[in-house]
This record gives C-alpha cells, sequence and structure tokens, in this order.
C-alpha cells in the first residue's frame, strides 16, 4: 500500500485484526489488485481457525493439557500439538530421550550412560 502511496491510518495497521481489514477492502474497494490479495489473507486467517479447532478437538479433555499449556512460552495450542507428537510417553526410554526428541536438550551436553 505504501508502495502505491496510499495512505493507511497507524490503528489500522495490524492486519491481524479484522477492523483493520475491513477498513481496507470499505476503504481501497477499486484496487482490484489489494482486494484480491485481503481476500487472500481472509482465507489464510480462516484456515489458520479451522487448523487450530482440528487440532484442538482432538485432545479436549486430556489433563495432560493445561498443566503443559501453564509452563511459560507453551500456550494450549502448542501443549495439543506437543502432545500430539508424543502419542505414547513410554516410547522413550528415559526423560532425556524424550527432551532430545523435541530438540528441548542438544544431545552433546545429554551424558553418556554408563
Amino acid at each position: 500500500m505504501a508502495r502505491n502511496g496510499l495512505a493507511l491510518p497507524d490503528e489500522f495497521s495490524n492486519f491481524q485484526t479484522q477492523k483493520a481489514r475491513k477498513f481496507v477492502a470499505e476503504t481501497y474497494s477499486s484496487d482490484f489488485t489489494l482486494t484480491k490479495r485481503m481476500k487472500t489473507l481472509e482465507d489464510l486467517f480462516h484456515e489458520r481457525d479451522s487448523v487450530k479447532n482440528e487440532v484442538e478437538s482432538r485432545l479436549p479433555n486430556d489433563e495432560n493439557v493445561e498443566p503443559l499449556a501453564e509452563i511459560p512460552g507453551i500456550g494450549r495450542q502448542t501443549a495439543v500439538q506437543i502432545l500430539s507428537m508424543i502419542v505414547d510417553i513410554n516410547r522413550f526410554e528415559d526423560s532425556e530421550k524424550f527432551c532430545s526428541y523435541f530438540g528441548m536438550v542438544p544431545k552433546s551436553i545429554i551424558p553418556a550412560k554408563p
């Protein structure tokens, strides 16, 4: 938009908000290319929400989701995804193998077993 000299107030600069997307769609409705790009962006947001809902629906009542989601930097969505990758915790020999699988601990600092 800036490249084409189109002004966008600061309050509408975050396209994560529907308010901003609606403003652009209404204000620049005659700009065909911009309208198509905003439609594509809207479709991507819908697809993101659909995937999020699908992932969350697979483990909606798992008692392990909430404690994992309370770890700083891990939200509910990430917790659900992590749990979906674990499948069966017993497939890991020990905690070091588990951490290594998720890349949480570099292999070089995992102590070798005697």
